[in-house]
């Protein structure tokens, strides 16, 4: 690839147009993007260090964000011969050990049964608090799991009984039986599911919502007032086809990037950018567009609230997405 082609797809990349960027180490390593969700290792590396800096790219801006090391004992193999070739003719005699005894500490990490933080941070010469994080794959397989299929029943007969009419939020509030105008103008509260869910939160309603849209169990229809519609994997949760096991003490992770407003927020940005030519995470970060699409501030004091977003900011931009935002909301209320 010519250094041209290496620009011009590292600044697709840059500016959100493009979402997968694959690349080696060292041009990995340059990349300054702040939003990037996944760094995925096709290979073992070196060395703990080098693993730590090239998956510390992920989750820059404070979003969640996941690595993941792909590995095999071929990997392995063709990393020690690389070592091997590397040390021929060294004049430091101990060269080889030295590389190897950092290897293995990396193999040491990708065959790890227990808290892949704690080891990190050992390794490191820091300690935690406790011996597991709660948040890598090996601490979230030794938590309790639970079925959630009668919660997705729930959901399903509440979506099927006000005839795939309401938005995620109309539909929670019906779930947790929020008698608010809307709801009674409706009727909704005459609908046999009203309240059926008073016991769980909402946050965890909407959230569990997304999972299922996100598994195909239901649908979001496109627009600016998007409503859910049953999908077609339905039926086999009412006919207890499929369980929906998940883990009872894990939050279920609201995905804004199914949001309909983040996206309409999203287009905003990338609008912007193109129009400025500057990166979008310039003009705002994600965590400050998922931070408006769950707040969803109404007027400039509001707005100054998000984590973000300052005088500057607003004078620059705060205008044009604060139109985007009540235009969402007068449609929602429609």
């Amino acid at each position: 690839m010519t250094k041209e082609e290496r620009e011009k797809n590292q600044n697709l990349f840059l500016n959100d147009d493009v979402e997968i960027m694959v690349a080696t180490n060292a041009f990995g390593m340059g990349i300054n993007k702040s939003n990037i969700r996944y760094v995925i290792h096709a290979n073992i590396p070196a060395d703990l260090e080098s693993y730590y800096q090239e998956a510390g790219r992920a989750g820059r801006d404070g979003g969640k964000s996941e690595a993941i090391l792909i590995y095999n004992e071929k990997d392995r193999d063709i990393q020690r011969f690389l070592m091997e070739k590397e040390s021929e003719g060294r004049k430091d005699k101990d060269y080889l050990n030295k590389k190897l005894k950092k290897f293995n500490k990396m193999i040491e990490y990708a065959e790890l049964k227990t808290c892949y933080r704690e080891f990190i941070l050992k390794y490191f010469g820091e300690k935690m608090i406790r011996n597991y994080c709660g948040f890598c794959e090996n601490c979230k397989k030794e938590k309790n799991i639970k079925d959630f299929s009668l919660e997705a029943k729930k959901i399903i007969s509440a979506v099927g009984r006000t005839k795939e009419s309401l938005g995620i939020s109309t539909l929670s509030n019906m779930l947790m039986g929020k008698a608010d105008t809307k709801m009674l103008n409706k009727g909704l509260d005459k609908i046999s599911t009203f309240g059926i869910m008073r016991e769980d939160k909402q946050e965890w309603i909407e959230s569990f919502i997304n999972y299922m849209i996100s598994e195909k169990y239901l649908i979001q229809s496109a627009g600016s007032f998007p409503v859910l519609k049953l999908g077609k994997k339905y039926k086999e949760i009412l006919n207890d086809k499929i369980k929906i096991i998940r883990k009872e003490n894990e939050k279920i992770d609201f995905d804004y990037y199914e949001n309909a407003l983040f996206k309409q927020l999203n287009s905003l940005r990338k609008e912007i950018s193109k129009k400025e030519n500057i990166a979008p995470y310039i003009i705002f970060s994600d965590m400050t567009l998922i931070e408006m699409a769950e707040k969803k501030p109404t007027n400039r004091w509001e707005m100054l609230k998000i984590k973000g977003i300052g005088n500057q900011k607003f004078t620059s931009y705060g205008e044009r997405f604060l139109e985007r935002i009540n235009t969402y909301n007068m449609e929602e209320k429609k």
